[in-house]
């Protein structure tokens, strides 16, 4: 299937952020490049971080840092929600999330 089908079919049809994040983490189980589909993901990304919990975040992340697409806009919107997250994540969570943000490479200012 085509990504840029794919990235019709997942956006446009109001795909949940539990289901992205397990298509994400699958294709960084198999270390598949699937650099439209982490594109796709990334340019979603404000919409991702509202509705996703701090779980999926930290899947998603890891899966782009696993594969190397340190896509810097999934980075930084993350960071902006990074309070709310870690108010709510779980310890495990949270080390998920500071481990892709720390292989990304990815600094975040104020």
């Amino acid at each position: 299937m085509p990504l840029s089908f794919l990235h019709l079919t997942l956006f446009n049809n109001n795909r949940t952020p539990k289901e992205l994040c397990t298509l994400v983490r699958s294709y960084a189980k198999l270390s598949h490049q699937a650099n439209g589909l982490f594109e796709a993901v990334a340019k979603h990304a404000n919409r991702i971080v509202q509705f996703a919990s701090p779980k999926d975040l930290a899947d998603i992340t890891h899966a782009f840092s696993k594969l190397g697409a340190h896509d810097s806009n999934l980075f930084v919107v993350i960071a902006k929600h990074s309070q709310r997250i870690a108010l709510i994540a779980s310890t495990e969570d949270l080390s998920t999330l500071g481990w892709a943000f720390a292989k990304s490479g990815c600094v975040v200012s104020e």
